[in-house]
C-alpha cells in the first residue's frame, strides 16, 4: 500500500480527502500515515477502503494482492483473451488490407 501511495501523484492529503468524500466519513492525512507505518501495528486498514483507495490513486495492486490465487488466475486468463483477441483483430485488419478487401462493418479502416 505504501508503495502505491508513493506512485499517486497525488498528495497523502488530496487521498485522505477523496477518501473521506468515497468512503462518507473523515479519514485524514496521518490516518494514512498510521496504516502505511512499519511501526503501528494497531493501525489496521480497513478492507472497506481498499477499493475506493485503489481508485483515488489509479492503482488495483493493492485489490489484486488481497484476492484469492484463483480470483488472480481468472483474471490473469480474462486479460490474456482479451489481448489475444485484439491481435487476431489486429491480424485479420492486416490480412484484408493485403488482399484488398473492404474493412468489416463495425470496424475501423486504417
Amino acid at each position: 500500500m505504501t508503495d502505491m501511495i508513493r506512485r499517486c501523484p497525488k498528495k497523502r492529503i488530496q487521498i485522505a480527502e477523496e477518501l473521506s468524500a468515497k468512503l462518507g466519513h473523515r479519514v485524514t492525512e496521518h490516518m494514512l500515515n498510521d496504516f502505511t507505518s512499519e511501526g503501528k501495528k494497531p493501525a489496521r486498514f480497513p478492507a472497506y477502503f481498499i477499493a475506493p483507495l485503489c481508485e483515488i490513486v489509479g492503482s488495483d495492486d493493492l485489490q489484486r494482492f488481497v484476492m484469492s490465487d484463483r480470483l488472480r488466475k481468472l483474471i490473469d486468463f480474462a486479460e490474456r483473451e482479451v489481448a489475444a483477441q485484439r491481435e487476431q483483430r489486429d491480424r485479420d485488419a492486416l490480412r484484408d488490407e493485403l488482399l484488398g478487401i473492404a474493412p468489416r462493418k463495425g470496424t475501423a479502416a486504417s
